[in-house]
């Protein structure tokens, strides 16, 4: 009974882990603004924009490093035809990716930096077992990836430390529930 009691716990805790998401807004237009949200993960947060598509990928800028809230308006502060992800981390280290999303070019460019310039795209993905379009595997705009933060040692983009973790947590709840009866 204890053994079944620890894997249903394990379960749980890989479940709420799996549950951490951001939700990829349907446009980005330069200094326009845009709400961001996302679900599960415990305060504070980070929030953070990488190279669209690479969880593996240097910030590219914090957009704030002390988030007690679960949703945020960002004024879009890059350059139009910047493709981006959004990036949040949770106090523990769990990490929670958007789907990939170009800005658009908006109206007007006064909210940029003086030389504001669009930051380097990636030509093409590693040979080597790229990631996919976003975190999740999905390629749908509103589609979002979860995952904990890896080690002090760096891991290259695409690998199993970044990969999500729902299909794992499912199969543990199940097998658990299954030790119940």
């Amino acid at each position: 009974m204890l053994k079944a009691l620890a894997v249903v716990v394990l379960a749980v805790s890989a479940a709420a882990q799996a549950a951490f998401s951001i939700t990829t807004p349907p446009a980005l237009v330069t200094c326009q603004p845009s709400k961001l949200s996302w679900t599960g993960g415990a305060p504070p947060y980070i929030l953070s924009i990488i190279p669209g598509g690479q969880p593996g990928a240097a910030v590219i800028k914090d957009i704030d490093t002390n988030l007690n809230v679960m949703q945020y308006t960002w004024n879009t502060d890059v350059v139009g035809g910047t493709h981006l992800t959004f990036k949040i981390v949770d106090k523990d280290g769990n990490i929670a990716y958007s789907a990939p999303i170009t800005v658009q070019a908006g109206s007007s460019d006064e909210c940029l930096k003086p030389g504001a310039t669009k930051p380097p795209q990636p030509s093409a993905p590693a040979a080597t077992g790229a990631a996919p379009a976003d975190a999740s595997g999905s390629s749908g705009a509103a589609g979002s990836g979860s995952t904990k933060a890896p080690a002090a040692s760096a891991t290259p983009s695409g690998s199993a430390a970044f990969a999500p973790v729902a299909p794992v947590a499912a199969a543990v709840a199940v097998a658990g529930a299954a030790l119940l009866f």
